[in-house]
């Protein structure tokens, strides 16, 4: 920990030197202009940072000020590896694929740097004239502010729960459990989803390996039967709804063991087409899928009635 703390403390007292100058540099007037783009502008005061973005000069919003994190997405395979190393192997190994790194970056620069500019002529040309106003006078219309506001996964879920009141008291409801609605079976299936076919566990067990530790294989396996166990729930509850959905799920099952992120949830756009499925449960799943739709198609059924 202690060693931790004083390269970092080393690191960041390099960066402080590294700025200071560079802002002695600019008072003489030997640069014009000078841009704190990085994370380590964090390790400045406020004060500081408040007068260097309103001295920003036009045009500094079109920096990639993380383009010096996008390497770390080409190293992080090499934890499992590196971490079993000594400090010359460990040094040596992260140097030669760095070093391969930056010589496909800059092998692949000009066709780089021709997207970028191709790209930047057609998007800032059109906006150009309104984003000099902005800047000129900040009071305008902002260009950079999103203007068409999207109904959040909240607002579509309130706007179904009054569906659901509304059927109730015309006779309309066709759920099939007094605790979970057609609706709250679809929210429940897409949440799911999102946690079943998320790359984090799926990057882990390809991690494994013959000398894999104790309680990572541990953290690993309880999070996996945590998984399985959630989707054999769903699986209970879809099938009161869906009992085709018994019949495909052991159609697919091919393999012997299957790791639970390649389990299929048949959900009821899945289903369409290969069993008889309710088309209304498909209607709820499209409707959650895109927010935007569900609020407009309610707000004109209720502007009808």
């Amino acid at each position: 920990m202690t060693f931790s703390a004083e390269i970092m403390n080393h690191a960041c007292s390099d960066m402080d030197y590294i700025l200071h100058w560079s802002l002695v540099v600019l008072a003489l007037g030997l640069i014009k202009t000078f841009i704190i783009s990085y994370d380590i502008a964090c390790q400045c005061s406020r004060v500081t940072l408040h007068h260097a973005k309103q001295s920003s000069p036009s045009g500094a919003g079109l920096g990639d000020g993380e383009a010096a994190e996008r390497g770390w997405a080409d190293t992080n395979a090499l934890g499992p590896s590196t971490r079993e190393m000594g400090p010359g192997t460990w040094r040596d190994t992260l140097d030669c694929h760095f070093g391969d790194y930056n010589w496909r970056k800059i092998t692949d620069l000009g066709s780089s740097l021709l997207k970028k500019m191709n790209n930047t002529v057609l998007n800032v040309a059109e906006h150009k004239g309104i984003m000099v106003e902005w800047e000129k006078d900040p009071k305008k219309p902002n260009p950079f502010e999103m203007i068409v506001e999207t109904p959040t996964q909240k607002v579509v879920r309130r706007v179904m729960a009054d569906d659901e009141t509304e059927a109730l008291k015309t006779g309309k409801d066709f759920s099939l459990n007094s605790e979970i609605s057609p609706s709250a079976l679809i929210t429940q299936g897409l949440d799911l989803e999102a946690e079943h076919i998320g790359a984090l566990l799926r990057f882990q067990m390809k991690l494994v390996w013959t000398h894999s530790q104790d309680h990572e294989l541990t953290r690993l396996q309880l999070r996996s039967n945590a998984l399985i166990r959630k989707v054999e729930a769903w699986y209970e509850i879809l099938q009161l709804y869906i009992p085709a959905s018994v019949v495909l799920r052991k159609q697919g099952l091919t393999e012997v063991t299957v790791h639970p992120y390649k389990l299929s949830l048949w959900l009821p756009s899945e289903i369409s087409g290969r069993a008889i499925c309710d088309r209304r449960l498909i209607e709820i799943e499209l409707r959650k899928l895109s927010p935007t739709s569900s609020v407009m198609s309610n707000s004109e059924s209720r502007s009808e009635t």
